[in-house]
């Protein structure tokens, strides 16, 4: 045997049988802390995969909403002012209506438009009267009426009673959606000015 071949038998013959075991029990922990790292890197790659994944999705959602409010028919209620005796399509004569105006104020008809509207006296619906329109284009003019019942005229003259109109409309878009729009307009009247307020909104 050489002399090199000698020596490296020699030096690990003199490693202590202890030393021995206690390097491989270092080794042994070396290998279970590799394994733990790589499980760890694997999380925080799935974890990264997935936020990645969530903020597509959200991003997506954004745009979808983004693009639904530029390109939807928004129908508003404005302008309340009485329109004077009525007929309805039964006969009944109604001594006083209110006309609301109805616009369409996006570049994009809105179609199948159902409306109600609903005269509240304190609260208490007192008449209502239902239009349903195939379409509505922009700038296209309508109105919402209102018939206010012979028995509930005085409500014009006394302060004391609150006189309320809702009209609730209803409406699709160019393109078929499960829930339509929906446009709700709400109006009180004041007898001491003789005048409606401005109409209050929720578009949805």
């Amino acid at each position: 045997m050489s002399d090199k071949g000698k020596i490296g038998a020699s030096a690990e013959a003199e490693v202590h049988p202890g030393i021995r075991r206690h390097l491989r029990r270092w080794k042994d922990l070396y290998e279970v802390v590799g394994i733990l790292v790589a499980v760890v890197v694997s999380f925080l790659s799935l974890r990264e995969s997935h936020d990645a994944i969530r903020l597509t999705e959200q991003s997506v959602q954004i745009q979808k909403k983004d693009y639904d409010v530029r390109n939807r028919p928004y129908i508003i209620l404005d302008n309340p002012v009485f329109g004077g005796p009525v007929t309805s399509v039964n006969g009944f004569a109604s001594p006083q209506s209110i006309r609301l105006e109805i616009k369409n104020v996006s570049d994009i008809p809105a179609r199948k438009v159902s409306s109600v509207g609903s005269v509240y006296v304190n609260d208490k619906e007192v008449s209502k009267t239902v239009i349903t329109e195939s379409a509505r284009a922009k700038d296209a003019p309508g109105a919402q009426m209102f018939n206010i019942p012979a028995p509930y005229l005085f409500v014009l003259t006394n302060e004391n009673v609150v006189l309320r109109l809702v009209a609730t409309m209803t409406y699709y878009g160019m393109f078929e959606q499960q829930t339509p729009y929906e446009t709700v307009a709400r109006c009180r009247y004041y007898p001491q000015e003789k005048a409606f307020g401005q109409p209050s909104l929720e578009i949805k």
